[in-house]
């Protein structure tokens, strides 16, 4: 009998496996290995009269020349009162403009500005790239305009001091062997989602598969934590470069509306592992996955999909449940047979045989869907 379902927040968390990482729980993307403001009329102000002994009610026609005699709110003050960044107008009580004006002292304290293909720029109005980064950020705390600031600030610098963004190789993996079959990217054209963009239009789903099943060694994969961590990061960077986050034209809405619609789906794949124990090495480097996840990359998970995991070992999860928030788990489906998986992510050509689909296996689907 198969089964396929979706772990509520109480719901034990599978993760850690004895071959293979624990799933690592994006919070954005940890995982286991491991009313918007209405905009302020810019109306004149009403006029009442002020002679001594004059009843306001009673001004009569003749006082109508005064309100005429105002001038109209010129275009500068408009400007300030609302944004027209395209596609993402602004008033000024809006959280985002007062994100926005601690940009400057936030980017020079991290001495870096870049993130997922973004460059954050201090200009007003902000740009629509500039408000995605903010808004992931602040979504991601709830609104909490403090905590999300200081975020950003700690990823900026840990974006600086591991190597991102820069002209040579990302997170500086060297030995692939080590990894070898275990990561890929592709792409799945979803249903039309008419609340993101529109009826009409199909939505491409990043798709990161992490198939812990292929790890032969687990001291040659999982040994050296930071060549493990920086592979891992390195995926997750690939994965987010998908996204094209630079040329964006969709908002994110502010929280807790309906979600952001610039995220990553994963899944993780255990068939054929061993769950009877946690090896230490898989233990710290699902630990230190999680965190690094969590911490650095708000509001990247959409969904996440764990396969092939026995019933009976459910109680694995426990482990990733310390570390990842009620919301995280949230978006944890557990699906028991590989075949089930295909109805979760799509049309069938984009999606392994393997899965339910009837696409090749992954790593020529992932060349296929390499400009997609």
């Amino acid at each position: 009998m198969t089964e396929s379902k979706t772990l509520s927040a109480d719901a034990p968390v599978p993760e850690a496996t004895a071959a293979a990482p624990v799933a690592e729980p994006a919070a954005a993307a940890p995982e286991p290995v491991a009313a918007e403001a209405p905009a302020p009329a810019s109306a004149e102000p009403s006029v009442t009269a002020t002679a001594v002994g004059t009843d306001t009610k009673s001004v009569d026609k003749s006082d109508k020349s005064v309100a005429d005699s105002k001038p109209a709110p010129s275009a500068e003050t408009k400007s300030e009162e609302l944004w027209e960044t395209p596609g993402w107008p602004l008033a000024a009580d809006h959280p985002l403009r007062t994100f926005h004006a601690r940009l400057p002292s936030i980017l020079e304290s991290a001495g870096h500005s870049q993130i997922w293909g973004v460059t954050l720029s201090t200009s007003t109005p902000a740009e629509f790239s500039t408000l995605i980064i903010l808004q992931k950020f602040l979504r991601s705390t709830a609104g909490d305009l403090e905590t999300a600031a200081a975020n950003l600030e700690k990823t900026l610098k840990w974006r600086k001091s591991f190597g991102l963004d820069g002209i040579e190789d990302r997170s500086g993996v060297k030995d692939e062997d080590a990894f070898k079959g275990l990561g890929y990217i592709t792409v799945v054209p979803s249903l039309p989602e008419p609340s993101v963009k529109g009826a009409e239009t199909s939505v491409n789903q990043i798709v990161t598969w992490n198939v812990y099943g292929a790890v032969s060694d687990i001291k040659t994969t999982f040994g050296d934590l930071d060549a493990f961590l920086r592979w891992r990061v390195d995926l997750m960077e690939r994965a987010m470069a998908r996204l094209d986050l630079a040329s964006a034209t969709t908002p994110i809405p502010d929280y807790p509306a309906p979600e952001d619609p610039h995220r990553l789906l994963q899944v993780h794949v255990y068939s054929g592992l061993s769950f009877l124990r946690l090896p230490p090495e898989v233990k710290a480097a699902s630990k230190a996955t999680i965190e690094l996840m969590g911490a650095h990359y708000p509001e990247t998970l959409s969904r996440k999909y764990f396969v092939g995991v026995p019933r009976l070992m459910g109680w694995v999860f426990g482990f990733v449940r310390m570390f990842v928030s009620r919301e995280t788990a949230r978006k944890f489906n557990v699906v028991s047979w590989e075949e089930q998986l295909q109805p979760e992510l799509g049309e069938k050509e984009y999606v392994p045989q393997r899965f339910g689909g009837s696409g090749p296996e992954l790593a020529e689907l992932q060349a296929k869907t390499k400009d997609m």
